[in-house]
């Protein structure tokens, strides 16, 4: 279900217009055109699907290296806005598609061999620490991420990229942009 809200004030917290997916905000924004154009982003992207491999996932870069951001999916997080601030690029539309074993491609930078992954931090209770996502986690973590149905060839092709990234996942964002290299 993909929904568009209005501003709130819920307990005496000003919130923006957003777009959600089920219960997940993907998008805010005071623009209504702007999230006019956001939810046509997200319907097209679960209704196109089953055409692709498709990721609620945020294509980002360090550099030249490509990698892809998958701790959270709301676009206006402080996770990534802290790690914006340190020097993170990441694609305004969040929502890849895998076109080859380990090739992505984002609306906005086109295809993409990512050599890294930013996920959440599942074990780890000290800020700093970091956590290796090893490629069990990392696949189960891909597929939570996936939208529509999962055909068996997707699983393969998301199998085989989980084998291929380094994922790192921490409570601290200033532990991330060191590990990637902000």
């Amino acid at each position: 279900m993909v929904t568009i809200t209005g501003p709130s004030a819920a307990r005496g917290i000003r919130q923006l217009p957003g777009v959600y997916l089920s219960r997940a905000q993907i998008y805010a924004d005071r623009d209504p055109a702007a999230l006019g154009a956001r939810l046509v982003t997200l319907v097209d992207a679960v209704v196109n699907a089953p055409a692709a491999p498709t990721y609620l996932i945020t294509a980002c870069r360090v550099g030249d290296r490509h990698g892809l951001y998958m701790r959270d999916v709301f676009t206006r997080s402080l996770y990534r806005t802290k790690l914006r601030r340190r020097g993170l690029a990441l694609a305004s539309d969040p929502i890849v598609r895998q076109v080859g074993p380990i090739e992505f491609e984002s609306k906005e930078w086109g295809r993409f061999e990512p050599s890294f992954a930013i996920t959440s931090d599942f074990v780890n209770d000290k800020p700093e620490a970091l956590a290796d996502t090893p490629p069990g986690l990392l696949a189960f973590t891909l597929a939570t991420y996936h939208l529509g149905p999962m055909e068996p060839d997707d699983l393969s092709l998301l199998a085989l990229a989980a084998g291929k990234l380094t994922a790192v996942g921490a409570i601290d964002a200033g532990a991330i942009a060191t590990a990637i290299g902000l």
